[in-house]
């Protein structure tokens, strides 16, 4: 006889000390009595991603298929758009994944470098001894068939 599956679990702590309840915490699915996921998947998304953001990301992709099986539907005045929690988790998976994208940028020292000639050099940028650069594509006398391109 097989074993028996595991009941399913939906745990959340607002003290924020497991990535499950991070995550619980980014998509909103902190209400014990409406559960989105299973604390399973919300290990496994964890588990596939590279940061808790990116997981969370993952997760509101997740909860959008599941709304998505569902219709919207009316009973006289009272009607309910799951369309609408569809594109709300799609959305915020979008914005979740610009958060994680920020910040894996913010993470080193910021450098700024120019690739340029003398030509396209800004004068704060030339050092006062260094010859301008006499040559651009759009000097008349060039012989090339990109001239004026650069504009």
């Amino acid at each position: 006889m097989p074993d028996p599956e595991p009941e399913p679990t939906w745990t959340y702590d607002a003290d924020f000390t497991t990535t499950k309840d991070q995550i619980r915490f980014l998509i909103g699915d902190t209400d014990s009595t409406d559960p989105l996921l299973e604390d399973s998947e919300i290990e496994f998304m964890s588990s596939l991603s590279s940061s808790v953001h990116v997981a969370a990301a993952k997760a509101c992709r997740a909860i959008a298929v599941k709304l998505g099986r569902q219709v919207d539907y009316s009973i006289g005045d009272l009607s309910e758009k799951l369309s609408q929690r569809v594109a709300a988790y799609l959305k915020m998976a979008a914005q979740l994944e610009a958060d994680a994208s920020r910040a894996s940028f913010s993470s080193g020292v910021p450098t700024v470098s120019f690739v340029t000639d003398g030509a396209t050099m800004p004068d704060s940028l030339r050092m006062s001894d260094e010859p301008e650069a006499d040559w651009s594509l759009d000097r008349d006398d060039a012989s090339s068939p990109y001239r004026g391109m650069d504009k």
